[in-house]
């Protein structure tokens, strides 16, 4: 599985733009329940996995949209455009030499 910052890395301008308003909204409204509940003085390392979730949370989200490249989208691809190659090799004429950039007979 790819990490977030590799997801990110791979995003649009506007589908990271969605992400980073969503993450922003998300964290907010955190914070502010934990603060109004508890206090920012009470805060503790289970509260710092809440984040964790919700990153986690929002790069499945971007996935299910289909924003997201995973690596077995991507793998999937080259091996279209590998399959295509060689069908494109395989169907050459038998005539066609096309060794140190020289076309043989045309």
């Amino acid at each position: 599985m790819l990490n977030i910052t590799e997801i990110l890395s791979n995003l649009n301008a506007d589908d990271k733009n969605r992400y980073d308003s969503a993450r922003a909204a998300m964290r907010k409204a955190f914070l502010t329940a934990h603060n109004l509940i508890l206090g920012i003085e009470n805060w503790s390392t289970g509260d710092d996995e809440v984040f964790d979730w919700i990153d986690r949370s929002l790069i499945e989200m971007m996935k299910a949209s289909g924003r997201v490249k995973t690596k077995t989208d991507v793998d999937a691809a080259v091996e279209r455009v590998e399959n295509d190659l060689a069908d494109v090799i395989k169907n050459q004429p038998r005539d066609l030499d096309v060794r140190n950039g020289a076309w043989g007979k045309m």
